[in-house]
């Protein structure tokens, strides 16, 4: 029961399910519930279930309008010492034309070193000189250019990673394929690829 703007006494009915109690304009109504920032919704993942070379997702177009970012999250256990001594590689929408370009720090066992990739078939998403474990995070948008930025960190067991990479190929306006790849040798059972979208 609330006072209307006759006055009078007046009955507010019951909303629908999960609906929220506001003002409007001064008097009580139900509406559904606004969506907040940075909700993040897993859109695919792939964990391998044997050795392997690559972890991919591929889904149904993006478009960058609809999102803040993508986030991606890789866990890689790499198998041998030929994928150790390679970073793991990341293509998005599955180019892989020698248009990706890359700076950033690594640092390993304390000794710090500045990465200057340019003109590559792809971004190093982790380090080349961590053994075993290792792990990355990637936020990944299209500028208003069209152009796709890259922001990501990592590490393993013996340094950190952080960098920034895009790629220059234009007209990029939606996302639908992720793939990480090992430069060499394979990557072991249990790793995995996962990617969210992130909304404004």
């Amino acid at each position: 029961l609330y006072e209307n703007n006759t006055p009078e006494l007046a009955r507010l009915p019951k909303g629908s399910d999960a609906d929220v109690l506001t003002l409007a304009s001064g008097l009580p109504s139900w509406v559904a519930p606004a969506g907040g920032g940075g909700k993040m919704e897993l859109v695919d993942s792939d964990v391998l279930t044997g050795a392997g070379s690559s972890l991919a997702c591929s889904f149904t177009a993006i478009n960058q309008v609809d999102i803040a970012y993508l986030k991606i999250v890789l866990n890689a256990k790499m198998d041998d010492a030929s994928a150790e001594a390679q970073p793991n590689l990341l293509r998005i929408n599955s180019i892989s034309d020698n248009t990706y370009n890359q700076d950033g720090i690594s640092c390993v066992a304390g000794s710090e070193s500045i990465l200057n990739n340019v003109n590559q078939s792809y971004i190093a998403i982790t380090q080349d000189s961590h053994d075993g474990n290792r792990f990355a995070t990637a936020e990944i948008i299209c500028n208003i250019s069209g152009n796709i930025e890259v922001n990501m960190a990592g590490g393993g067991q013996d340094g950190y990673y952080t960098a920034f990479g895009y790629n220059s190929t234009a007209s990029q306006t939606s996302i639908d394929n992720i793939t990480v790849l090992t430069g060499a040798g394979n990557m072991s059972t249990g790793s995995s690829l996962h990617v969210y979208k992130v909304v404004n």
